[in-house]
Formats: C-alpha cells, sequence, structure tokens
C-alpha cells in the first residue's frame, strides 16, 4: 500500500490499543478507509492487521488467523463496492507478488549527427539525463543495448560507460566514421528503430534534436509530416502490435553548430531543446513516468504519449453535496453511491454568485501531465437543457477543502475536484455532459518554429529556444495512428449527470 494507507494503519493501531466493545467496528472502518486508498494489500499489510487482531483477546477469537482476517477485507471491499465508493477496475488484490514486467530490456538510440554533437560538449544535462536513465534501467534489472544511429545504426559493444565514452572530445573522430553523420534525415531515423524493434519486441529509447531536415528551400515542412505519418501508420509495431510513443521533452546547454533550414551552420552556445522519445506498448508507456520518474530527469520539462485513439476507462465521479456549493439543490436519490444526479435547484441568494456545484473525479488514469488535466480550457460541457454551464476550476485533493460529508460518503479514490457554474439554476430535466479533449498540448506548439535562421544571431528571437518543425513531427506521429484499429475519439472519457 502507499503512504496513505500506512498512515492509516497507525491510525488502526493506536485505536486498537485502546480496546473495548467497539474494537470490531474499529478494525473494520480502518480496513475501509485503508481501502479506499489502495486495493492492493500486500504482505507487509496483512502481517500488519493479522499483529492488531492479535493484540486484542476479543478480536482474536472472532479472527483467528489470515483466513478470517482475509474473508473480512473480501467482505468490506464487496461492500464498498456495492455502495459505489469502489469502482469495478479497482480489483482487490491480497498477498499477491507484483507480476513481471513483459518488458526484459530496453535499447537507446543515440542520434549520431553534426547537429547533436553540441549536446556532447563538457558536463551537460543531456549527458546526465541520458547517464540517469540509463541507470534507472538497469536497477530495475533491465538489459539495456547502446546503438548510434543516423543513415544506418551501429551498435555498442560493453555497458552504459563504454557508451558514453563516445561523447567524450577525444572520441567524436570515432563517432564521425559510423554512417552518414552529416546529413541525417529524422524520418529514416525512426524508422530503423522501429524496424530494429519489429525483431527484438522490446521497448527503445530515440533521443535526437528531431529537427526536420528540407531537402530543398522550395520543401515543405507539411511533406516530411505526411511522409513520417504515413511510415508509422503502416508500419507493423502500430498495425499488429499495440506500441506508442513517450515524448519527452528536455533542455540542455549546447556548445557546438547548429544548422538551420538552409543547411547554414554557426557556432552556438546556449540552452537548447532535445526530446526523448520511448516507443514501447501502450500500457507500459502509460506507466512509465511515474515507474521511472521522468519528471526528475535533469532538464526535464514535459511529456505526452502518442498511441491508437481510444478512450480512458471511464474514471470514478461522483457529485459532492456539500463542497463548494452556491445556491440550494438535493441528491437525485439519497441512496445513490456515486451521486450522479440533482433536482430542486434554487438560485443563490447573493447577487454575487453563481450556481455551483462540484464533481469529485479520478484523474489518476488519463495520461496527460498535471498542467493538462487541470487546464479548465481542455474541458467542453454540454446540456440539453436551458442552463449553460461552464468549468469554473480544478483543485487536486489535496488543495480543496472537502466538506466532511462528502469525504465520508461521496469522494471515493477521487484525485482532483471540479466546479461547475451555471448562469442560473437548471429548472428543466436535462443532461449534463463533461468532457476531457484529447488535443496536443499547447507546449507542442510553443516549442515550435518554422523559422529558425535567426537562432544564434538574434539573442531575442523566440526560435533560440525552439526546434524547427517539431509541431509537424508531432502532428505525424499523432495522425499516424487515425484509423488503426477503432474511429478516430476526441476525448479522453465522458462524465454523464441527470438533473431534474
Amino acid at each position: 500500500m502507499g503512504v496513505g494507507a500506512i498512515a492509516l494503519l497507525a491510525i488502526a493501531a493506536m485505536l486498537l490499543t485502546q480496546c473495548g466493545p467497539s474494537s470490531e467496528q474499529k478494525l473494520t472502518v480502518s480496513i475501509r478507509k485503508a481501502l479506499r486508498v489502495s486495493t492492493d494489500v500486500d504482505c507487509a499489510t496483512l502481517e500488519t492487521f493479522t499483529d492488531l487482531v492479535a493484540s486484542d483477546p476479543k478480536l482474536s477469537q472472532t479472527y483467528p488467523d489470515d483466513e478470517a482476517i482475509i474473508q473480512l477485507i473480501e467482505e468490506l471491499y464487496a461492500d464498498l463496492l456495492d455502495k459505489g465508493r469502489l469502482s469495478g477496475d479497482q480489483p482487490l488484490r491480497i498477498c499477491e507478488e507484483a507480476p513481471e514486467s513483459v518488458v526484459e530490456g530496453f535499447d537507446v538510440y543515440l542520434e549520431n549527427s553534426g547537429s547533436m554533437f553540441g549536446y556532447f560538449t563538457g558536463n551537460t544535462e543531456f549527458k546526465d539525463a541520458l547517464m540517469d536513465l540509463s541507470v534507472r534501467m538497469v536497477r530495475k534489472n533491465k538489459e539495456v543495448g547502446y546503438h548510434f544511429v543516423n543513415d544506418e545504426v551501429n551498435s555498442i559493444e560493453g555497458e552504459m560507460s563504454d557508451f558514453m565514452a563516445y561523447l567524450e572530445p577525444e572520441n567524436k573522430d570515432r563517432l564521425k566514421t559510423m554512417g552518414n553523420y552529416r546529413n541525417t534525415k529524422l524520418n529514416q531515423v525512426v524508422k530503423l528503430v522501429m524496424d530494429a524493434m519489429v525483431e527484438t519486441q522490446r521497448p527503445s529509447v530515440l533521443v535526437s534534436d528531431y529537427i526536420f531536415s528540407l531537402e530543398n528551400p522550395t520543401s515543405k515542412l507539411s511533406d516530411q509530416k505526411y511522409s513520417l505519418s504515413v511510415m508509422i501508420n503502416k508500419h507493423e509495431l502500430v498495425r499488429k502490435h499495440d506500441f506508442g510513443f513517450l515524448v519527452i521533452k528536455c533542455s540542455s546547454e549546447f556548445d557546438g553548430r547548429y544548422y538551420d533550414k538552409n543547411n547554414e551552420g554557426r557556432a552556438l552556445k546556449q540552452a537548447r531543446p532535445y526530446y526523448i522519445w520511448i516507443i514501447g506498448p501502450q500500457d507500459f508507456l502509460v506507466e512509465m513516468p511515474k515507474a521511472f520518474d521522468l519528471e526528475s530527469l535533469e532538464g526535464y520539462e514535459h511529456h505526452m504519449i502518442l498511441c491508437k485513439t481510444q478512450h480512458t476507462a471511464k474514471p470514478y465521479h461522483s457529485i459532492l453535496l456539500k463542497t463548494g456549493k452556491q445556491g440550494r439543490f438535493r441528491a437525485l436519490d439519497q441512496k445513490m453511491v456515486p451521486l450522479l444526479g440533482i433536482k430542486d435547484a434554487e438560485e443563490p441568494r447573493s447577487e454575487d454568485q453563481l450556481f455551483q456545484f462540484a464533481v469529485a473525479v479520478d484523474l489518476s488514469g488519463v495520461p496527460v501531465e498535471d498542467d493538462y488535466r487541470e487546464n479548465a480550457e481542455q474541458y467542453t460541457l454540454s446540456s440539453s437543457g436551458n442552463a449553460q454551464f461552464t468549468l469554473a476550476g480544478i483543485e487536486p485533493i489535496e488543495d480543496a477543502a472537502v466538506h466532511d460529508f462528502d469525504q465520508k460518503k461521496y469522494l471515493g479514490p477521487a484525485t482532483h475536484i471540479l466546479f461547475i457554474q451555471s448562469d442560473k439554476a437548471p429548472k428543466s430535466p436535462q443532461e449534463l455532459t463533461v468532457s476531457l479533449k484529447k488535443d496536443l498540448p499547447q507546449w507542442v506548439y510553443d516549442s515550435s518554429t518554422e523559422d529558425d535562421v535567426r537562432v544564434g544571431k538574434d539573442k531575442n528571437s523566440p526560435a533560440n529556444e525552439r526546434t524547427f518543425g517539431f509541431k509537424y513531427v508531432i502532428e505525424g506521429v499523432s495522425e499516424a495512428f487515425e484509423g488503426v484499429g477503432n474511429e478516430k475519439v476526441n476525448t479522453y472519457f465522458e462524465l454523464n449527470f441527470q438533473i431534474e
């Protein structure tokens, strides 16, 4: 269990030392609270419950062994499910060993091109992040292979230290003997890595500046985008396997030659963006940011996942009766948990307030950054009735003032509170739908430029901190998944509420 569950167990221990007629009730309350934090009850947690029971003579008679305690946990879990305090996608696991990851290893590919050499000069954030990520993979007992790639793949024998040694200044000439480092083509680099993965069937880490190289001054970025999109769309990894792309944006000091869209090179010494792509099974990519603590990498800025368009499983959600309430309304059904409807709405007494209610929702399973899930502009609200609803704000649970009544009855496993307002209290029966849009995040567009000729020439140019053609690269990957599998889905989820 997580820290929250451990804290609850500590409270349970304190309660049970005050043994009395209600010791069993205190035990069941503690287990209920723990289950609402996590339904993964590991062996250490089960042993803690066993020790607590053993410390009370009356409880020891009622629950003489582990089987009796497990039965109690299962009964309380079933009761929480029946009452809607837990959702069906939160299976109960008791003393189960964590399943072995289907991912047995990684392959790390570093683009070997003249435009990348600037990241290798000195002790840069680039080197730190690459080394740190490799160490995290090795510590998780993953086998890691190392390669350089441009118009061909060159594999490096040995360990991470052998690979990193190639990035030292004295070894630059050795890099120049590996393929065509003068003129690399991004689409070709991505294809070479994906082709190699067909045989290995293990995730690959591709590190590059991800700059499209134009064939000539009349070439179009849209043509490069289309070529990349078609290649990925038709590739076996996408057509026959559920592989996707985890895109990580990082920044690092750069000291080398920068080549602009006209292939004009110039000395440049400043911070520049680069990107780490992890290509692998979709389910694994969703877990990887937390499992490998990617946000702590040196120079990390953002990440996103691009994969087959599909809905995230509908998350737990419930209207809250007391929290953030402006105006009056009642539960559609007092026995409904989670609460998915309200009735008898009335305007607030204060003219300075709009009608408002709060919704608790579990956004932990949505594969986006906090900035995205907490941006009200990414949500759409539509109603079939007379009221115009807007999303006034979103707060993570730890920052929200949730009423005690709602915490006990409706909060469930929610991670965020949505505050929904209306220009007037809804009077006629209607259905409200809340959706989280599936868009490319704004940082993709903020990271892109279509004209980089001023990079290094004008210190005030926004292009200094942007990547030439980057939005075309990401749009190409995103559009590659359209038409693969199910029809295009434009939202991560839709929540439906009844108002009468």
